[in-house]
């Protein structure tokens, strides 16, 4: 996992995911995101940083044939 980008105002995040597990486990013919633990997992940590309640949607990936999954972070609405 490694953090792209990640501000405190207007709170945002982008952060990359290599060889998640949960991708790799998904059935074949997946057309949307899977990363629904890590997403979540993502979205807990982020609101203890950022102080704000935060909305992340997968933006890329793996089980849909990306390198890598990729993640972006923002105040939800």
């Amino acid at each position: 996992m490694s953090i792209e980008a990640l501000t405190v105002n207007p709170p945002y995040g982008l952060i990359r995911v290599h060889n998640s597990f949960e991708c790799h486990l998904t059935p074949e013919g997946i057309v949307k995101p899977y990363s629904h633990f890590i997403r979540g997992i993502i979205a807990g940590y982020l609101k203890i940083i950022l102080n704000a309640e935060i909305k992340v949607e997968e933006i890329k990936c793996i089980a849909k044939g990306d390198a890598y999954c990729l993640f972006e972070a923002k105040r939800e609405a």
